[in-house]
């Protein structure tokens, strides 16, 4: 699975092919359906909303597995700042929904994790992009490569 562009180095962003509800349940079934645990829901429009602001749908779901991530922080402290790992669930104003994170494999690795362990992580990201693809799981036109753009 290629990202589908950057906004930013260092972030990937994936397309959806299904509207943004049904893009958070699939995200949130693939989730669970690793074994992972959903920590958190921030629901950025929802706060906006609440300050009378107007904004598209934002989500951010903070997850992973305890079991996972803590033999990891407990080698390597500073990882805390990167796990449990997030990501962006969003529409734009056209109904386009995409998500998006930042890569853990190199987080991990540049805080200081052996890369072959910091690999085994990247499986947590990699299917929620799996679960947004078209019908087959494959990657189809929505998640083909666009651009990358560096951050300014």
């Amino acid at each position: 699975m290629v990202a589908v562009e950057s906004a930013a180095e260092g972030i990937a962003i994936y397309k959806s092919g299904f509207p943004f509800g049904e893009t958070v349940e699939r995200v949130t079934e693939a989730i669970q359906a690793a074994g992972m645990q959903i920590f958190a829901h921030i629901d950025h429009a929802a706060a906006a909303r609440e300050a009378g602001l107007d904004m598209e749908p934002a989500l951010v779901l903070i997850y992973g597995s305890a079991a996972r991530g803590t033999p990891v922080m407990n080698s390597v402290p500073l990882v805390a700042l990167d796990l449990p790992l997030r990501v962006l669930i969003r529409a734009d104003q056209s109904g386009t929904c995409s998500i998006a994170f930042r890569p853990v494999v190199p987080l991990l690795y540049c805080a200081g994790v052996r890369m072959a362990t910091a690999m085994t992580f990247e499986a947590a990201q990699t299917t929620l992009a799996t679960a947004i693809a078209g019908g087959d799981g494959l990657p189809s036109t929505a998640t083909a490569p666009l651009a990358r753009r560096k951050a300014r």
